[in-house]
């Protein structure tokens, strides 16, 4: 059955979890989209795509060393920290409404990140941000982490931003 779902991934030139091994176990169709109670470590397997991944992480999840460049398909509640590191992420565009919840920090270094940060302030949880691309975007994000006052934080450090020259960094 796995071999049968690794043949279907490569017919569709995409490298999803489907057939990777995940701590001790076989990531298999059955357990996608599914929740996962430990953490979830998925980094350095060539991924294009995370479309299929568990609904949530009760502990930490990693995708680095991948080749990510949406974060389409990223579990939308982690409870521990959250690292995409040395990826092809270019924007975090819309990132809040794929990533709901992460109970910690939210790891984005050694990747080209050129747009779309502010969104980072919208996921509950987040209590630190690591962008290397540009670290006058990462002080400023982090300013307003952990957000706790809501919209008016994410004005506020869209307004800074902005001020700051980094247009395509302010947007959600």
């Amino acid at each position: 059955m796995i071999l049968r779902e690794l043949q279907l991934i490569s017919e569709a030139q995409e490298v999803t979890l489907i057939g990777k091994k995940i701590g001790d176990k076989i990531f298999t169709a059955k357990m996608s989209g599914k929740p996962w109670s430990g953490s979830f470590n998925c980094y350095n397997n060539n991924l294009t795509s995370l479309v299929g991944a568990p609904s949530s992480v009760g502990g930490y999840f990693s995708c680095s060393n991948n080749n990510l460049t949406s974060l389409e398909g990223a579990p939308s509640s982690i409870g521990g920290m959250f690292s995409c590191t040395a990826n092809k992420l270019t924007s975090l565009h819309d990132v809040h409404k794929i990533i709901k919840k992460i109970n910690g920090e939210f790891y984005a270094n050694r990747n080209p990140i050129t747009s779309c940060v502010l969104g980072i302030l919208l996921i509950e949880g987040v209590m630190d941000f690591e962008l290397d691309y540009n670290e006058e975007a990462d002080i400023i994000i982090n300013k307003y982490l952990p957000n706790t006052r809501g919209f008016s934080a994410v004005i506020e450090c869209q307004s800074e931003l902005l001020d700051a020259s980094l247009d395509e960094y302010a947007k959600l």
